[in-house]
């Protein structure tokens, strides 16, 4: 084996020497083998220029004659070696295998200890340094077989051999280590064997590797097909020879591994099952044979030994052995202790005293302090016992409850308010005056933090303080202390507030007026009234008085509001006839079954009945079960069928038997609850004859939704609905949300029923426009439009809803009647469809079709004018996202019906004719003007018209036409705007004209350029029309917008492209200046920031991507060697960091790589900021969340042109790769320098 020119070589085998060789050997001859002539695949190579020999590697460890200090050098050699990646990458093409035995073997041979270290220190390494996980595997199964096997004794070679277990079961949880143990059960026979050895340090690391072996689920006997008395046998064995380890540890790390042992046996069971075991916890149970240390007779009983053995580590320094032993106790005192004699054995052994004592030494540690809480309070259940060990700490709990009660919502503070409670309970003449004050301050303070902070009232908690505080007082030491008066004060001041503010939880309100009650009480029964106590009952009551009384009538107020809501004549039922009323509700609902034909004193109380039922069920409060209603509402409804038929029934008593009805039904069909259909026949009769006024009642959501879910009915839901349509279109400001969702019927319930599907309302709907057009009845028409309109506001996505319930032939006929002439009031709704909708809902074409022809009638007779207004305006805005839908081949005759009208299209054409002849002026045109909306409009549709018949049209479009001149006439009707008119636009107009122009052209040249790629045609153009539209792009590439930039950047690349077509373009490019230009400024801005021009700084992405782009033509321009010098690139490398590297940059190092622009020293200094990069972007990624994407809103208004303008605007946007993209930034960066990585090694070697 070598390395940095040495070799070991075996010298007649009484030892090894070393042996110099040529270091500038040549690699052949490195691999060629070694000295002793094994085999060159045996060899690895070393990034130091050196070669280790497995075999020789493998030869020297087996050797027990060999010297220490040769083996030692080996394996340091060998520890550096696997430090670098790609030795242990060859390491593992070759045989890893062979060097696991010989490391384990010489761990099992050399009792020097330093040598042992070194040995498990490298099987470590070598375990978790990448190596394929069989040789994980490996390691694991020789070092257990060595232990299993006894050979070893209990040496100091077997104690290295056990730390090397325990190191490998630690490491590598991905692998799940110890199921690579072969011999489970005689490795934890020999285990067991090794608990009993006197050496400490030797049980130490047998109970960690029992410890790993649990928590890795690998039990010692699964192995074995015993029988289940023999698992509570060898269960037993363990469990006591781990308590008396731990009885006998003197060493804190000991101590942790049997505490972590034990912790995983309590875990997984193993204390529930044995002590349990009567036969085990029996006092008068037969002995095993006392074992005797330092004169301690050790107790048979598990229950005394587990007491004995963890008073020890309890009382122990480390924080973390001390807080590991009460989570032991935890876990056993609450699974493994079933019963109450079991804690009161726990407890006579003095175990409660021992955790007081651990909680006085706590120094306020969070996790002792809750964990030795939860202990007391399971050790509370034995009362008496525990009583006396609780009067004794009681000194204790009082700073711990304080220290509790100052953190909010700490989770101990219940545990502490029930110790201090019990106590003061069970033992009132405890406490000290000072003690009563103390106690007293800090039950009052918990009251005012709950009634000043807006913290959550915990209901425990607050009864807990409730209870201490009227305790408190009971006991005798608090008698005449006039310090307590302020306290009691604050205390039921407080106490009242806290309960006011939480009206939700009647337990707080009910503890509160329990404190309050009983401090006045113990003010007034006492004997002497001196004038403090005059004062403090005085105070008391002035509390009530301000702050319980007025929110009590707050309440009452409330209530009687509440039945105003419901009806003037609410409880007018229920006034008259409620001393007849039974309080039993099965006697309520069995009134409902009785015929009141003959008796209006029981038709009055039915009606009281149903009323109460009623208002009940608004807020889910039921006085029955859902079949028990049911049956009793059928049984009404049946009996009393013609009083209710021949309207003696008042209409809201009517009203509210639907509502009751409709809502048990809801709930009833989880169930599967059978019905009559009698009745339901019989309640659907009603409802259509008695014309009952839903409207007028509160109506609980599930209710309404199952009465639109019957098709029976639709005739009067239909009414109902035009109703509440009619109503909203009148006064948009009536929806009112109320408790729970119950409300009145308005047009926001009528949207959720909507998006919530399974129901009739879109349906019906629909079929009231269809039936007001029959009927003439213009005004129901504009008032159903309407509502739509504004449920899509509410709800974006019912626009789904609509399209599938086919909306768009429902508008056809509204758009063809000869009676409707209003398209204004059905284009925002048709627009808010189309932009909501999810295009896979779109369909029925031919019906979207007649629409747009209707449209395109009714715009052509305003086409004359050079402005469109509000309604032009969005026809236009509809017909964009007609063609913008048919880019996925949706609606596609639709889109050819507006691709196809000559009329629209010379019309258009017109416009931007005139606004082109603007020329500077045109700046002035901005969206503000009525000239600079409309051309704003049409140059959208002209984006949506490019695309669409891109993929309409296909290879019909002749895209050279668009680069006639204005004068030339050109083939084709579709809409066409000429290049250099759009250059013009770009160059004069404002910034959103430069925006969508921009987008315009690039669309433009897109397509021109993908028509040249397949047809290799040249242009017919000039070289001054070629290099006008470069000028046009190059001067906007660090225009302030920077989607506008970018859209120019993307059209210098089309054009750019060209070069590899034709000579025309080849000197266009190779004569601009601007182009170079453009480069020295950008090398400027990377190199010296301080000398490029300042609108340069911040808008170098496009300019980087020109570069990248000349850097890519067959034909470089050749100024760019001198733009792009080694000196600029070092200087430009010298600004970079990894915190301003942009995936821009890094495409731009790849193609100067590519091209031989950088050498190899800057090549290195590029990798070394990208790896730091790489590791910067990893960390600041991590836990990144995903910003929530925000979900397209409604247009409300007609005149809201600028909504409309921008969701046309983000359409376009959407559809250009360059301006949305879809991945977050940090992940570009990282596959741009991945690529880099793998070009740069290519292009260097």
């Amino acid at each position: 084996m070598r390395r940095d020119g040495v070799v070991f070589q075996e010298e007649g085998g009484e030892g090894w020497q070393m042996e110099l060789f040529d270091e500038d050997a040549d690699e052949d001859r490195e691999m060629a083998g070694c000295g002793k002539g094994h085999r060159p695949s045996m060899s690895v190579a070393t990034s130091e220029g050196g070669v280790i020999c497995l075999a020789c590697l493998s030869a020297l460890l087996s050797d027990p004659r060999a010297l220490t200090h040769h083996v030692s050098y080996a394996l340091s050699q060998l520890s550096t070696a696997i430090r670098c990646p790609d030795f242990v990458r060859r390491l593992a093409g070759r045989q890893p295998h062979l060097i696991v035995s010989p490391l384990v073997r010489a761990l099992a041979s050399f009792d020097d200890e330093p040598l042992a270290r070194q040995l498990i220190d490298l099987v470590s390494d070598l375990s978790e340094c990448g190596l394929p996980r069989s040789v994980f595997g490996d390691f694991v199964s020789r070092v257990s077989d060595f232990i299993s096997s006894g050979g070893l004794a209990w040496s100091r070679r077997q104690f290295f051999m056990l730390h090397c277990l325990g190191v490998l079961l630690n490491s590598r949880q991905d692998c799940n280590p110890a199921a690579h143990i072969r011999d489970k059960a005689a490795l934890f026979s020999i285990l067991v064997t090794g608990l009993q050895l006197p050496s400490e340090e030797i049980r130490g690391e047998i109970l960690f590797v029992l410890y790993k072996m649990f928590l890795q689920q690998v039990m010692p006997w699964t192995d074995e097909s015993n029988s289940e008395h023999d698992y509570s046998l060898k269960e037993e064995s363990l469990l006591k020879l781990a308590l008396e380890t731990l009885l006998k540890a003197q060493k804190d790390d000991v101590r942790t591994n049997c505490i972590a042992l034990l912790l995983v046996l309590a875990q997984r069971g193993v204390f529930e099952n044995l002590f349990g075991n009567s036969r085990l916890l029996s006092l008068n149970s037969e002995r095993v044979k006392p074992m005797k240390e330092d004169g301690l007779l050790l107790s048979s009983s598990l229950v005394d030994m587990f007491a004995d053995a963890i008073k020890g580590p309890l009382l122990s320094s480390d924080i973390q052995l001390q807080t590991n032993t009460l989570d032991l106790i935890f876990h056993t005192v609450s699974s493994g202790f079933s019963s109450v004699k079991q804690i009161q054995a726990l407890i006579e052994k003095d175990i409660a005293d021992y955790v007081f004592e651990v909680l006085r030494l706590s120094g306020n540690q969070d996790s002792v302090i809750i964990s030795c809480l939860h202990i007391l309070d399971i050790l509370a259940t034995a009362d008496e016992a525990f009583v006396h060990r609780l009067a004794v700490g009681f000194n204790i709990l009082l700073p711990v409850l304080r220290y509790v009660i100052e953190i909010p919502l700490h989770p101990a503070q219940n545990h502490a308010l029930k110790l201090v409670w019990t106590c003061i309970t069970h033992c009132p003449g405890i406490m000290s005056i000072s003690q009563v004050e103390e106690l007293a301050g800090i039950l009052a303070q918990l009251f005012k933090r709950k009634a000043t902070v807006e913290l959550p009232i915990v209901s425990e908690a607050f009864t807990l303080a409730c209870l201490t505080f009227v305790e408190l007082l009971k006991s005798p030491s608090s008698c005449n202390i006039n310090q307590l008066a302020p306290l009691i004060q604050e205390a039921s001041r407080n106490a009242i507030i806290s309960s006011i503010s939480s009206q939700e939880d009647s337990v707080i309100f009910l503890y509160s007026l329990y404190l309050v009650k009983e401090l006045y009480s113990s003010i007034v029964e006492e004997c002497s009234i001196t004038c403090a106590k005059q004062e403090l009952e005085k105070q008391i009551t002035e509390t009530c008085e301000k702050y319980l009384l007025p929110w009590l009538a707050r309440v009452i107020d409330e209530m009687q509001d509440e039945e105003i809501v419901l009806g003037p004549d609410l409880g007018e039922p229920i006034r008259d006839c409620y001393l007849n009323l039974p309080c039993d509700p099965l006697e309520l609902i069995y009134l409902l079954g009785q015929s009141n034909l003959q008796d209006s004193f029981l038709a009055s109380c039915q009606s009281a009945v149903l009323m109460l039922l009623y208002v009940s069920s608004l807020y889910d409060d039921r006085l029955t079960d859902g079949s028990q209603l049911l049956a009793s509402l059928e049984q009404y409804i049946l009996v009393n069928y013609n009083n209710l038929s021949s309207g003696a029934t008042h209409p809201m008593i009517g009203s509210q038997l639907v509502h009751l009805y409709a809502l048990v039904r809801s709930d009833t069909l989880n169930y599967k609850i059978p019905y009559s259909a009698e009745v339901e026949k019989s309640i659907f009769n009603l409802i259509a004859q008695m014309n009952w006024d839903l409207l007028s009642i509160d109506l609980h959501p599930r209710a309404l939704k199952w009465l639109f879910q019957q098709e029976e009915i639709s005739t009067p839901l239909s009414f109902l609905i035009l109703n509440v349509c009619r109503s909203y279109s009148t006064n948009k400001d009536q929806i009112c949300l109320r408790a729970n969702s119950i409300k009145l019927l308005d047009i926001q319930m009528i949207a959720e029923l909507i998006v919530s599907g399974d129901n009739f309302v879109i349906q019906l709907m629909l079929s009231l426009l269809v039936e007001g057009l029959e009927e003439d009845r213009k005004n129901d028409i504009v008032h159903l439009i309407t509502a739509m309109t504004d449920i899509l506001n509410i709800f974006p996505r019912a626009s789904n809803e609509f399209i599938l319930h086919g909306i768009a032939e429902t508008l056809r006929k509204v758009f063809y009647s000869v009676y409707f002439n209003q398209i204004e009031t059905c284009s925002l709704l048709i627009f808010n469809v189309l932009y909501l909708a999810d295009h896979a809902a779109l369909c029925q074409d031919e019906d979207w079709r007649g629409i747009i022809l209707k449209l395109l009638e009714h715009l052509k007779a305003k086409l004359t004018s050079s402005t469109f207004g509000q309604e032009e305006i969005l026809i236009i805005a509809i017909f964009s996202l007609i063609l913008h839908y048919s880019t996925r081949q949706i609606l596609v005759e639709a889109s050819k019906a507006i691709l196809l009208d000559k009329s629209l299209a010379l019309a258009l054409e017109r416009i931007v004719h005139t606004s082109c002849g603007k020329g500077p002026t045109l700046v002035s045109c901005d969206e503000d003007t009525p000239a600079g909306e409309t051309l704003i409009f049409v140059l959208l549709l002209y984006f949506f018209t490019l695309r669409s018949s891109h993929i309409i049209f296909s290879g019909a479009m002749n895209w050279q036409e668009f680069f006639q001149s204005s004068d030339e006439v050109h083939g084709s009707s579709v809409f066409c705007i000429k290049c250099h008119d759009i250059c013009r636009l770009l160059h004069f107009g404002p910034t959103v004209v430069k925006l969508v122009s921009s987008h315009c052209l690039m669309e433009l040249l897109t397509r021109i350029s993908d028509q040249r790629g397949k047809s290799n045609n040249n242009l017919k153009l000039s070289m001054k029309y070629l290099e006008s539209i470069m000028t046009v792009t190059e001067g906007l590439l660090f225009y302030e917008d920077f989607s506008t930039a970018t859209a120019c950047r993307v059209c210098l690349s089309r054009l750019l492209g060209w070069e590899k077509l034709g000579v025309l373009e080849k000197k266009v490019i190779r004569n601009s200046r601007w182009f170079r230009i453009i480069m020295e400024e950008l090398a400027m801005a990377l190199a010296a920031p301080s000398l490029a021009s300042r609108s340069f700084i911040n808008q170098h992405k496009p300019a980087a991507h020109v570069a990248i782009i000349l850097l890519q033509l067959n034909e470089s321009p050749p100024w760019l060697n001198s733009v792009f010098s080694s000196s600029c690139i070092s200087g430009i490398l010298g600004n970079l960091s990894a915190c301003n590297l942009t995936p821009d940059m890094v495409k731009l190092f790849k193609e100067l790589t590519i091209r031989k622009y950088m050498n190899k020293e800057q090549v290195d200094t590029i990798h070394h900021l990208f790896q730091v990069c790489r590791k910067q972007v990893y960390t600041d990624s991590f836990g990144e969340q995903t910003p929530k994407e925000d979900l397209p809103k409604a247009i409300k208004n007609h005149d809201d042109m600028g909504d409309i303008c921008n969701v046309l605007i983000q359409l376009m946007l959407s559809s250009n790769k360059y301006c949305n993209e879809s991945k977050p930034e940090h992940e570009k960066l990282l596959e741009e320098i991945d690529m880099f990585f793998q070009i740069s090694t290519t292009v260097m070697e």
